[in-house]
């Protein structure tokens, strides 16, 4: 099984749970679950069949073993008196790439053309609540005794950057290199937030939005996530109602501090030998 990728299992496990999806082994099979009266994700759907081998061996691996002990169940991980909170494998391997050649490679971009009126106010509310709602969209990753922690901004400190765009044309290329200096600006992960967002304003009816995630945050799943989280929270607010996604259970760096504590000792040895 030399695909099996255990990070990319237990992300795809939270997305399912995001979506009202509740997957688990029962008898040796696949059981999934769906919340009443929310709408089904057929693309969530279709991957967890994909992926129905990698998911079987997760639950016999990493959970049916140890379920008496309680010892594979993320927790949301103890803040009290910390200063910082260790890092995932993943985000090591990607802090210490930066730190030698950079990571420009490794930023996700999503280029939105938004026509028609736009309230701009939403706009910048949905994303803050965003990043408010996802703690690794303003983590920053700065060193300490040589070792790499992630440090949780505080909310609402973020903000969208607007442009005025009305010297480019649709569809210009002057200004498709624009947008992609914009893509390509690097991060700064010991200060910056993991996530910004440009909106250029052509006219009053036509804006481009580009939003550029570091991939130490995120991956390519997890933009349809905020695409969808951004269109519900925007409507929210033109609509002055509340929005309607479900609280986040576990953060990332829970999941960071979990892999930590498990993927030691024997544990690792015995992964190491399996790889």
């Amino acid at each position: 099984m030399a695909e099996f990728n255990l990070d990319n299992i237990i992300k795809l496990l939270e997305h399912a749970r995001e979506h009202g999806i509740s997957v688990s082994l029962v008898d040796n099979e696949l059981s999934i679950r769906f919340q009443k009266g929310k709408a089904i994700d057929k693309s969530m759907l279709e991957a967890l069949k994909l992926n129905k081998l990698y998911l079987v061996h997760y639950f016999k691996t990493y959970v049916s073993k140890d379920k008496k002990a309680g010892f594979l169940r993320i927790q949301k991980a103890d803040r009290t008196g910390l200063t910082g909170l260790p890092v995932s494998h993943a985000q090591e391997r990607l802090w210490f790439i930066d730190q030698m050649e950079g990571t420009v490679q490794y930023h996700i971009p999503t280029v939105l053309k938004l026509k028609g009126n736009l309230n701009v106010k939403a706009l910048n509310f949905a994303i803050q609540q965003i990043v408010n709602r996802h703690e690794v969209l303003r983590t920053v990753i700065q060193e300490s005794d040589g070792t790499a922690l992630q440090f949780i901004g505080e909310h609402n400190h973020w903000q969208l950057n607007i442009i005025d765009g009305s010297g480019y044309l649709e569809g210009d290329a002057l200004l498709e290199n624009y947008i992609q200096q914009i893509i390509n600006e690097p991060f700064d992960l010991s200060k910056d937030s993991m996530i910004r967002a440009h909106l250029v304003k052509i006219s009053e009816q036509l804006h481009i939005l580009v939003v550029t995630i570091h991939h130490i945050a995120a991956d390519g799943w997890s933009v349809s996530i905020i695409v969808r989280e951004l269109v519900e929270l925007y409507n929210a607010f033109e609509n002055g109602r509340p929005d309607k996604l479900l609280p986040l259970t576990i953060q990332y760096a829970d999941y960071a501090a979990w892999q930590r504590q498990y993927l030691q000792g024997e544990a690792l040895e015995n992964k190491l030998g399996y790889w």
